[in-house]
């Protein structure tokens, strides 16, 4: 470390005295209570300040109402009561801005003077009636009158009976309508719930005569509701009961008057009004309805009808069979020959229905003669009824498969469909035309072999489906490895991501659309190659430790020697299983991201809570545990709030909050994290406020304000976030002040100053944005009541400021990360040392003692990065483990012990584990033999044995660079024919060293015609070859016609069977003796 000036120790010195006297600042103010009633008026008068600036005046314009003017210095205030006020009264508050001191020059103070009203409505109401009489029809209007004159609140108006009578209001004024005999009671009341009553007598009107209006006319089968009028209008009917006093045989009418015609003849009716007063007798008319055609189907002259439609006709009755009911028919116009059908009757409507399909674009006539139908009551349905149509074309039957033509698992089936459920289908399998005489299809169609499908629908009135064709073909490109995958690896640096096919593949234009992502965001550089029958990937840098990786090589990048292009593949990986990002905000939350994106959080877990009196309810969680499982970014623990930004840059909130911390416009807590923003870059919890950097660089603010910690030039708390500056890096929220850098490397910051927080040089609060410093890399500030910041500038000099040092001074140098707790600091050097200083009542420092130290001193090593929770501190070591000490109020410190306000420990104690490795103890190389075509290039692939083995180097050599020639990433490249043996030696830190070697055979030809020259030894039976006389060890080469390589085996025994799962040509190359071209059916 170097070296700093007595002067510089001396300022040191100072500013950790003065944090260590520090206590929180508060408002003063008077606080008053007054009892007043409706309609008086009071003044109040703020705390007097003799340098007053400005007053702040704010009451509840629903309960009070302002006598005379206020302005910006108006010490005293009047007001009127308008209404009473809820139980828990109301409030007038107002704030005091005045000069410190009591001079202009000194800075500013607050006070805030607050008097609760309790307003009292002593009105009484009364009504100018107190009864009423009406009858049924008649109204009176009411007026209701408060004892207070100036009583400005609601008249509510309501009948006990509104049967009986209603009321219509507006305030104090109502009407009363009379409905119906009775009693009732209409009340007015006021908002203190004082009331007056009036009674309703509503009076009973007998009736003097009853009339029905005659004669009354209805058809057979028709209904009506009789009506009776009696006089006088406003008469009370209890009952009404209707009669047939003549004619019972011609209608049917319901005591309550409804009236039906039965068939056609004369009756006579009457009504009783209330059991005693019969009215005139009415003459009722039935007759006979119309028999007329109501509608035809299908319409006269239409053509296009279905093959398959039936015929109908409507008519107004119900209709019966009548002497030519057999004649009825349909008839083909071209032939005059009669369709087959039947004829039936549903009630009005009779129709016939084709029993085979009508001939395709064929004129018909469906006829019924005269007297073929008659009504109910014999009456016959005289005219003959004709419709002339023509029918439409057989449409055409369609046939679909349920997969198209390509390649397929055993075990897939073949499902195939006609647009017409009744239609057959047949089939054959061998690519020939299908009859009627063919396969019926009756279930769907295995594919357990290479098969050509061929398919014709057939169903009566439609004409035969084209030929359905397909080939379908046993697939055989399925995947054997994606590396790396599940597997934990200690070191990546060597490693080149591959997946395996079960059979050789050659590339595909789509190739260059595979890429390899790191962090779902950057795009790898690199190259995809393709040997035998996998694709490698080869990253220009190597795979980085603690991040995650995306591979996607998409649908037809590679091909199949048979033609199969592979379907769309992708797998992640992460190098390695452990904490990337560490955070706490106080003694209450800290929290962890791992590098699988998920988030752990342990101390105390808000469960519930009420925003308006600020109760809530917790659990303890005294160990980490997973709180949100993946997509998580970046974590910030605030003061009880808490945020997290997730991969899609979306910003999750939960905990408390009371100032609008959230930024969603309440002051509701959640337990679990709610969506509040998208498209953001980076989030700040800070004390009650918070900070966030959206993905253009633009810095938003929202939360507690009162000392301009927001910085939007007001101390006007925020419940929904506001744009403050641009073009913003970093940002940190801490207690009642804010921190950001900007792109240029410049350091700005706002809010309390009290202790010179700010680093301006001043104690003034300020309430905007103020530039600081240049050059900054980083900064930080505690989220608890701490006076302390700290800086990182870009050549790593570590400055702090605060505890009344108004300007930054310089503490030490290579610094890469600093935390500020309650007056103390902790930071990491570019070694991975761990230094602080400070308070350590708590054994925050974590050097085993509760003894604060005054100076800058060594802690421990390999650290990486550092956080305060106030009072406990949290560590990432380089390894990804996570390390606490300090106070454990509310488990704070994760290790698994009691927590208490008291509790504490000292001592680093690791809480998450991070990368573990074992000892190396050999090497696994992918194949030790290998033949390759000259000009080719393929990738050997070695493992350390374990995989998670921590090694020193890797390399790779050839003994003959000539032949094939090898890279530090293990590509080779086959440049001449002949043989050649690479070796790949792994060597771990203490010397030890493993090899592991292939032979490389460099061979050609590489084409169907220099294949052919040799002998032939080989059988072919069904689907297997048969090879015998080898000789043990011997190179077997299959190919296809163009020379491409489909299978490679080494001879196990002299005589050995191949299994071949496609049919086609082949030739087979036994080493350099024997080849044969064979079939495969």
């Amino acid at each position: 470390m170097k070296m700093k000036s007595a002067n510089s120790r001396l300022k040191l010195l100072i500013l950790l005295v003065s944090c260590f006297s520090f206590a929180l600042s508060v408002y003063a103010g008077k606080r008053e209570t007054k009892r007043v009633n409706v309609g008086e008026t009071f003044t109040v008068y703020t705390t007097y300040h003799s340098y007053t600036q400005s007053v702040l005046w704010n009451w509840d314009t629903g309960v009070l109402e302002l006598v005379g003017n206020l302005y910006g210095t108006s010490t005293s205030a009047t007001f009127r009561v308008k209404r009473a006020s809820p139980m828990t009264g109301v409030v007038i508050q107002a704030t005091t801005s005045y000069h410190r001191n009591n001079t202009t020059s000194s800075g500013i103070n607050r006070d805030v003077d607050v008097w609760t009203v309790f307003a009292t409505d002593n009105s009484t109401v009364s009504l100018n009636a107190n009864s009423i009489s009406l009858a049924p029809g008649e109204s009176m209007p009411l007026r209701a009158t408060a004892s207070n004159s100036t009583y400005s609140g609601n008249y509510s108006w309501s009948s006990t009976n509104s049967n009986v009578a209603y009321v219509r209001y507006s305030g104090n004024s109502a009407t009363v309508y009379a409905q119906n005999p009775g009693n009732t009671t209409i009340r007015v009341t006021l908002d203190n719930d004082k009331f007056a009553e009036c009674g309703v007598s509503v009076k009973s009107i007998a009736p003097q005569s009853a009339s029905v209006s005659s004669p009354i006319y209805i058809s057979a089968d028709e209904s009506k509701v009789l009506s009776v009028s009696v006089y006088p209008s406003n008469a009370t009917i209890d009952s009404r009961k209707w009669y047939i006093s003549e004619g019972a045989d011609y209608v049917s009418l319901t005591t309550s008057g409804t009236l039906t015609g039965k068939k056609p003849g004369k009756a006579k009716v009457y009504c009783t009004i209330n059991g005693s007063l019969d009215s005139n007798e009415a003459t009722v008319y039935v007759s006979e309805p119309s028999f007329t055609v109501t509608s035809i189907s299908p319409t006269q002259g239409a053509t296009e009808i279905s093959p398959f439609a039936g015929m109908s006709v409507s008519f107004s009755l119900a209709i019966y069979q009548g002497d030519n009911y057999s004649s009825i028919c349909l008839r083909n116009k071209d032939t005059g020959h009669e369709a087959e059908g039947i004829v039936s009757i549903d009630g009005k409507r009779v129709s016939f229905i084709p029993q085979q399909p009508l001939g395709p674009l064929t004129n018909y006539q469906f006829e019924i003669p005269a007297n073929s139908l008659q009504n109910k009551w014999g009456t016959s349905y005289s005219s003959s009824v004709y419709i002339n149509f023509k029918t439409a074309d057989w449409e055409k039957l369609k046939l679909t498969s349920s997969i198209p033509s390509g390649f397929y698992t055993v075990g897939d089936k073949i499902v195939l469909k006609s647009n017409i459920s009744s239609a057959k289908i047949y089939y054959t399998l061998d690519g020939s035309i299908p009859t009627e005489q063919s396969q019926l299809y009756t279930e769907p169609i295995p594919i357990n072999r290479d098969i050509k499908l061929s398919a014709v629908a057939f169903c009566d009135g439609y004409k035969n489906s084209d030929v359905f064709s397909a080939d379908y073909y046993l697939s055989n490109v399925s995947i054997k490895r994606k590396y790396p995958y599940e597997e934990e690896l200690y070191k990546y640096d060597d490693v080149n991501p591959y997946v395996t096919f079960s059979n050789l593949i050659e590339e595909s234009e789509m190739l260059k659309s595979a890429s390899v992502i790191k962090n779902g965001e950057v795009a790898l550089e690199g190259e995809f190659i393709v040997s035998d029958s996998s694709v490698y990937f080869i990253p220009e840098e190597p795979l980085e430790i603690g991040q995650s990786y995306r591979v996607t090589i998409p649908e037809n990048a590679i091909v199949t020697q048979q033609g199969e292009p592979n379907d769309p593949i992708w797998w992640t990986f992460s190098t390695g299983d452990f904490v990337t990002e560490i955070s706490a905000g106080s003694t209450e939350l800290a929290a962890a991201i791992k590098i699988d994106g998920s988030l752990l959080t342990w101390g105390k877990i808000y469960e519930s809570g009420n925003s308006a009196d600020g109760s809530y309810t917790y659990k303890v969680q005294t160990i980490p545990a997973t709180f949100i499982n993946a997509d998580v970014r970046t974590v910030s623990s605030g003061y009880m709030h808490h945020a997290v930004v997730k991969t899609d840059n979306s910003m999750w909130m939960w905990g408390r909050q009371y100032c609008g911390e959230f930024g969603n416009n309440s002051t509701a807590g959640s337990a679990v994290p709610v969506k509040v923003e998208d498209d953001v870059q980076m989030v700040s919890a800070g004390g009650q406020h918070t900070a966030i950097i959206k993905t253009d660089g633009t810095l938003w603010v929202c939360g507690r304000n009162d000392f301009g910690q927001v910085g939007d030039s007001s101390v006007i708390t925020r419940t929904s976030f506001v744009q403050i500056m641009e073009n913003v890096t970093s940002v940190v929220s801490g207690w009642c002040v804010t921190y950001a850098i900007t792109q240029d490397g410049c350091l700005w910051a706002w809010g309390h100053n009290d202790k010179g927080q700010l680093g301006d040089g001043t104690l003034d609060d300020k309430w905007k944005p103020v530039k600081i410093l240049e050059d900054v890399h980083a900064v930080n500030s505690a989220k608890t009541s701490c006076n302390l910041a700290a800086a990182i500038k870009d050549d790593g000099t570590l400055l702090v400021w605060g505890c009344n040092q108004l300007t930054p001074i310089e503490i030490d140098n290579e610094v890469i990360s600093v935390a500020v707790g309650d007056n103390y600091i902790e930071y990491v050097k570019e070694d991975g040392s761990l230094w602080g200083y400070g308070n350590n009542d708590f054994g925050q420092l974590g050097n085993g003692t509760t003894d604060s130290i005054s100076a800058p001193a060594q802690l421990l090593g390999d650290a990486n990065t550092v956080r305060s929770g106030g009072e406990n501190t949290l560590l990432k070591k380089s390894d990804g483990s996570v390390w606490t000490w300090g106070r454990n109020y509310y488990g704070v410190l994760g290790d698994g012990t009691i927590p208490s306000v008291i509790a504490y420990n000292a001592n680093p104690q690791l809480v998450i584990e991070g990368r573990k490795s074992s000892p190396l103890i050999g090497i696994v190389c992918n194949r030790t033999t290998l033949s390759m075509l000259k000009d080719a290039r393929s990738v050997l692939v070695v493992e350390p044995k374990p995989l998670n083995a921590e090694y020193e180097s890797l390399e790779w050599f050839s003994d003959n660079e000539d032949i094939v020639s090898i890279s530090d990433r293990g590509v080779m490249l086959a440049n001449s024919y002949g043989k050649a043996i690479v070796t790949a030696i792994i060597k771990d830190k203490e010397g030890n060293s493993f090899s592991s070697v292939c032979t490389v055979n460099v061979t050609g030809p590489n084409s169907a015609e220099d294949i052919l020259a040799s002998e032939i030894i080989i059988r072919v039976v069904q689907q297997t070859l048969q090879i015998s006389n080898l000789v043990l060890g011997e190179d077997i080469f299959i190919y296809d016609l163009y020379g491409r390589p489909v299978k490679h085996q080494i001879a196990p025994d002299i005589n050995i069977n191949i299994p071949i799962e496609h049919s086609g040509l082949y030739i087979v190359k036994i080493g350099d003796r024997k080849t044969q071209k064979i079939v495969i059916r």
